[in-house]
């Protein structure tokens, strides 16, 4: 049974910053992602300051492509991609407007697809090591840690896995978080998002 102190179930933004930290400060850690590679679709698309700031600590600075200067990250709201602008807001409402003298950094608009193998590269230089195409099938816990049941979504092997922490980065429909019983809150459904690609 393989033993790390740390495994991060979910590969996606959120595990795969996980794993690019722990790799940096030199922790041991497997990360199990049950896709084999990035989702086609772009996704998640803008970044604020402060995620490139972390971003350029871990030696990204130069790989994530940030806005040009001058340019902060906004929402619009617009009839049309060619029509009026009806209104315009910061990217994080109620936050303090950045300032290009407080950082060196400017946020960045990168989709996710293109991002997350710029963070699976640079968690792996840094020595992480990354199941793809691995799902987790069940977890237990007892006072010494969690025992996790994983398998290879085209083989079909299995394996047992031991670890002392688990990270949850498995959506926000986390079969973790459900077991575990931690629940979330909040205002409810805020939006229904439509994406549009252009080829």
């Amino acid at each position: 049974m393989k033993d790390l102190p740390v495994i991060v179930v979910g590969g996606s933004l959120v595990g795969l910053c996980a794993s690019v930290f722990l790799a940096w400060r030199g922790v041991p850690h497997l990360l199990i992602e049950k896709h084999p590679q990035s989702h086609a679709h772009p996704r998640a698309m803008g970044f604020t300051e402060r995620t490139l700031e972390y971003f350029r600590i871990v030696g990204l600075g130069d790989q994530v492509p940030q806005a040009a200067p001058g340019v902060r990250l906004r929402r619009v709201q617009a009839q049309s991609l060619f029509g009026d602008w009806l209104s315009e807001s910061l990217w994080t409402p109620g936050a303090p407007q950045a300032s290009e003298e407080l950082s060196p950094c400017r946020g960045a608009a990168i989709a996710q697809d293109r991002l997350e193998p710029i963070l699976r590269d640079r968690a792996r230089e840094l020595g992480a090591e990354l199941w793809l195409g691995w799902e987790m099938l069940a977890f237990s816990q007892d006072a010494d840690g969690v025992t996790l049941r994983v398998q290879h979504r085209e083989s079909g092997q299995q394996q047992l896995l031991r670890t002392r922490y688990l990270i949850g980065a498995d959506g926000a429909k986390s079969p973790i978080r459900e077991q575990l019983g931690i629940s979330r809150d909040g205002c409810g459904m805020l939006n229904t998002i439509s994406s549009v690609l252009f080829y």
